[in-house]
């Protein structure tokens, strides 16, 4: 997505999420857009193996601060989320200037915040500019939350 930024710049979450949901396409690999998951989640992500199935569910955002990035949390961790998903994302499409910054803020904020029951504080993921975090499901279990930021900015 970051080598066609600037054909996306000005594309919706929606349009963005569903050019994600065909990029990440592929045998073995469903990635349906808007499934139900107690509510409309934004990606849902399918390992089609005969001996380890597995589903993931992603919320995607257009950065807009630390308090709607918050609230992306929320939402997968709180209403999408059945707690059987040990692993969820959150997608964050940045179109302002200075990513490796605001990712900082946002860590730092989270850090301090804990939101939707975060528990401990978050840690580095090796892809750039992303990080995890592991919150507390209404289940008793722990989300292990990967938080991906992709750069739009031209």
């Amino acid at each position: 997505m970051e080598a066609e930024a600037h054909h996306l710049t000005a594309d919706s979450e929606e349009k963005l999420s569903a050019f994600l949901a065909a990029a990440l396409r592929m045998p073995g690999l469903a990635v349906t857009r808007e499934g139900y998951s107690n509510g409309r989640v934004d990606l849902t992500i399918r390992a089609e193996s005969m001996m380890f199935p597995e589903q993931r569910l992603a919320e995607a955002k257009i950065y807009a601060g630390p308090t709607y990035h918050a609230q992306a949390i929320e939402q997968l961790v709180s209403r999408y989320s059945t707690g059987r998903q040990g692993r969820g994302y959150v997608v964050e499409y940045f179109k302002k200037p200075g990513i490796a910054e605001l990712v900082l803020r946002l860590r730092k904020k989270a850090d301090a915040d804990l939101p939707a029951y975060q528990h401990g504080a978050t840690f580095d993921h090796p892809m750039k500019w992303a990080y995890v975090s592991d919150h507390r499901h209404v289940s008793a279990e722990l989300i292990h939350v990967v938080h991906v930021n992709v750069n739009l900015h031209r």
